[in-house]
Order: C-alpha cells, then sequence, then structure tokens
C-alpha cells in the first residue's frame, strides 16, 4: 500500500492536533486534591483507619501527601482518588465523629480508594521518623552496632535469678566418672 503525500500531510496533521489536545487531558489529572482541604480529608480518613491518640495532625498529614502522591502515579489511580473525595465530601466525612468515621470507612472496605489509602498508609504511617519517636522505636539496631551493646541484657524488668542447686545434682556433679558408673552397675 502506497502512502500519498495528500494523506501523509492530513495524518501528520491529525496526530499532532490531537498530540496536542491530549497533553493536558493526559496531565489534568496533576491538579486531584490540590486543594488543602483535599489533604485534611485523606488525613481524617487516614486517622479513622488507623485511629492513635498520641500522634499529632502532623505525621496524618504526611502521609496524606504519600497517598496523593501515589494516585498521582497513574492517571486511573487520580481519578479513583478525585472520585472518592467528591464522596467523601457529599457525606460529610470531615464533620462525622470518630464512631461515625469509622462506619464509613468500614463501608468502604474494598473500594479502590480503601486500598489506595490502606495501602499507602501501612506503609506510610509508621515509617514516619516523628512517629518512630512517639512509639519509642530507635530505627534498626544495624546502623547503630547490633543490639549486644545496646540494650541486648538489660532485663533490669525481671528480678535477679536466685540459682541454686538441687542437693542431688550437687551430690551427682561432684561424683567423679568412676563412681557414677559403680553406682549405675
Amino acid at each position: 500500500m502506497r502512502l500519498s503525500r495528500r494523506a501523509f500531510i492530513s495524518s501528520a496533521s491529525a496526530f499532532t492536533i490531537l498530540a496536542y489536545l491530549g497533553v493536558p487531558n493526559a496531565q489534568a489529572h496533576m491538579s486531584i486534591a490540590s486543594e488543602p482541604e483535599d489533604r485534611k480529608l485523606i488525613a481524617s480518613v487516614v486517622r479513622a483507619m488507623f485511629p492513635h491518640d498520641r500522634f499529632p495532625e502532623g505525621p496524618y498529614l504526611r502521609t496524606a501527601d504519600a497517598v496523593i502522591k501515589k494516585a498521582l502515579g497513574s492517571p486511573a489511580s487520580a481519578l479513583e482518588l478525585k472520585s472518592g473525595l467528591i464522596a467523601l465530601k457529599q457525606v460529610g466525612f470531615d464533620k462525622m465523629s470518630g464512631s461515625e468515621a469509622l462506619a464509613h470507612v468500614k463501608s468502604m472496605e474494598g473500594s479502590p480508594l480503601f486500598s489506595l489509602v490502606h495501602g499507602t498508609t501501612v506503609t506510610g504511617l509508621y515509617t514516619d521518623s516523628e512517629v518512630h519517636q512517639l512509639l519509642g522505636y530507635e530505627g534498626s539496631s544495624f546502623e547503630q552496632g547490633g543490639y549486644i551493646k545496646r540494650g541486648f541484657d538489660d532485663l533490669n524488668w525481671l528480678p535477679e535469678p536466685r540459682i541454686e542447686e538441687h542437693p542431688e545434682l550437687a551430690k551427682f556433679l561432684g561424683a567423679g566418672p568412676k563412681s557414677y558408673a559403680v553406682a549405675a552397675n
């Protein structure tokens, strides 16, 4: 099949126009969850999934940022996040009490939004350095020389062991091998 000059020019023009128009559409998902209230709404979903009274708002907001970043990695995830945010706003999730928010999050189980937020939170929230400090986690032992010199044997929460030998065991251990052999016969 031979391509005429006219067909080539019209095809190239159509491709150029479609490519130009497709760029804004391909990048349209970049503005999803860009409002501060969207970030706070995602953070409130994260807090409903993983409630900790001792955790301040910072770790939850950073986890919300991680959720948004992960969603922006693919247009499908971005659209799922956008539709999920719209649905959360419609039901007034940000005004729900803790028990109502938990019930709503449980009703979301299995949805793409739940999977996105839950999967990102499990790895994001508990790797936050502020959360490590709050929980008393000192980090990996390898970089700090291992556990031998960092609390391996600090059993100060247990009483000192009381070591007493049983009299028959002491008698047995005090006896030489020959006396044991004679006693066995």
